[in-house]
């Protein structure tokens, strides 16, 4: 664990660690690193994923910049949803098959525009994913159960890009809260209005 800290609040950020597979937790416990740390690390960006327990997308290299940004598990379906940045569509992930599929965009939206969203929380109160607008001018709202999205309900911000980045739930007011980047307030998304 030399040069591996891990500190109370990004703890928080590891909720997916159980996730893991059997396998990737034997291969932590071979190397004494926790199957939390390993989450951390890998949401930071400072471990790549063995090729062999690796889930293969189908999409081929980009050069095209970043596809998707965040990751959220919905566990009324067992399944995990990536917002797109400069993808088409929604990434969606199912951890038990280890496949993937994608859900599109709502017609209308520019599915075609980049910096769209960055960052994804799931509320449990509504059974609904909620993502922070980076460059969109909403909030992507994903039902898990009937993979419908939604960027009319919370619409209406700027276009200016790098608006917020990130977003959690918080269980205890259940609310989610989107971090600044280049807006001047923290965005907070009431999920139940």
């Amino acid at each position: 664990r030399a040069g591996m800290a891990i500190h109370g609040g990004a703890r928080a950020m590891c909720a997916c660690a159980a996730l893991l597979s059997q396998q990737a937790r034997a291969q932590t416990a071979a190397t004494n690193v926790t199957a939390e740390e390993l989450a951390y690390a890998a949401a930071l960006g400072a471990v790549t994923p063995n090729l062999d327990t690796a889930i293969d997308t189908g999409l081929g290299p980009t050069t095209s910049g970043i596809r998707f940004l965040g990751i959220a598990y919905a566990p009324t379906v067992g399944t995990l949803f990536s917002p797109p940045f400069s993808a088409a569509e929604v990434l969606v992930v199912n951890p038990n098959s280890s496949t993937t599929g994608s859900i599109s965009l709502p017609t209308g939206f520019d599915a075609q525009a980049e910096s769209k969203w960055s960052g994804i929380a799931y509320a449990p109160s509504v059974d609904m994913l909620f993502t922070s607008p980076y460059g969109a001018q909403a909030v992507l709202m994903i039902n898990p159960r009937t993979n419908v999205t939604d960027t009319t309900t919370l619409s209406g911000f700027s276009s200016s890009s790098a608006k917020w980045y990130g977003v959690a739930h918080c269980p205890s007011v259940d609310l989610l809260y989107a971090a600044p980047l280049l807006a001047e307030a923290v965005l907070m998304i009431n999920p139940r209005t």
